[in-house]
């Protein structure tokens, strides 16, 4: 993630698996975890 000014405020990372498992990090230009989400969507038919 880049600030209007150009500078780097931090990183996300994204992931999807097969089996519809996924998630996000998002860290500071520091590398530490800031926040972090993951889960599989349950779909019905």
């Amino acid at each position: 993630m880049v600030s209007a000014q150009g500078v780097v405020v931090g990183y996300v990372k994204t992931w999807q698996d097969e089996d519809g498992f996924k998630g996000f990090v998002h860290f500071d230009p520091e590398g530490k975890v800031l926040h972090w989400s993951s889960g599989k969507r349950v779909t019905t038919h």
